[in-house]
């Protein structure tokens, strides 16, 4: 569910709509809190379809063109009660554009790797951009996906990339797979609910961590001082 940004209500609870009629100044625009961000990066081959995703999930106004270098959009969601910001970078699949998005790979909370299910040089350029990102990637703990797209043309097609090529890259790299169709929306909303929520799981993990070091932090303390009152 998406969030807004901010919302007005009156400020006499009691009698609401009485006091707005007599007194429209009694009300104030409340701020909701500025959302966690997390950031995931789109990689793959430039006939992948990986904007075409985007706009399907997290659509903006106008046609979809294609990526030149590094585009971005946000989407503010809210999970478990949480309101969520999820900044999706989308990268150019073009070879002389390599080293401007290896500078986002640092940033990066979230991976997802997109390639065409009827193009074997595609599923190829996948592969690479995987291999790549894990030899420059910051750390090997964030969710990975891959994303076999265009499944609406598997029926017809006979350059099909096979599954003996795609599950041994899932089970190597630990990824997890979804299939979709950018153009009529199959798959789309359940990869992306994958994402946010294991984005926002990981996010906890970091939290109970974090708990927990300051709690033994604490106990270290209180042991020292009380060795030192000692006596």
């Amino acid at each position: 569910m998406e969030s807004s940004q901010c919302y007005r209500r009156d400020s006499n609870v009691k009698n609401s709509t009485k006091s707005f009629k007599q007194n429209p100044v009694y009300t104030e625009s409340i701020l909701l809190p500025e959302p966690k961000v997390y950031s995931a990066i789109f990689l793959g081959h430039t006939d992948a379809g990986k904007t075409t995703l985007l706009q399907r999930w997290a659509p903006l106004p106008g046609e979809v063109m294609p990526t030149v270098g590094i585009d971005y959009r946000n989407k503010d969601i809210q999970i478990n009660g949480e309101n969520i910001r999820i900044r999706l970078w989308d990268t150019a699949g073009q070879e002389r554009y390599k080293s401007l998005t290896r500078d986002y790979y640092k940033r990066a909370d979230a991976v997802i790797f997109v390639y065409d299910m009827t193009s074997l040089q595609s599923f190829i350029h996948a592969s690479q951009c995987i291999q790549d990102f894990i030899q420059n990637e910051r750390e090997s703990n964030i969710p990975k996906m891959l994303i076999g797209n265009k499944s609406d043309l598997k029926k017809n097609c006979e350059q099909l990339v096979q599954s003996s090529l795609v599950d041994p890259l899932i089970f190597m790299h630990s990824l997890k797979y979804f299939e979709t169709s950018a153009k009529f929306g199959d798959g789309v909303e359940v990869a992306f609910d994958y994402i946010v929520k294991a984005l926002a799981k990981g996010s906890s993990k970091k939290a109970n961590k974090a708990n927990k070091s300051v709690k033994l932090s604490h106990k270290t303390l209180n042991k020292k001082i009380q060795k030192s009152t000692c006596c």
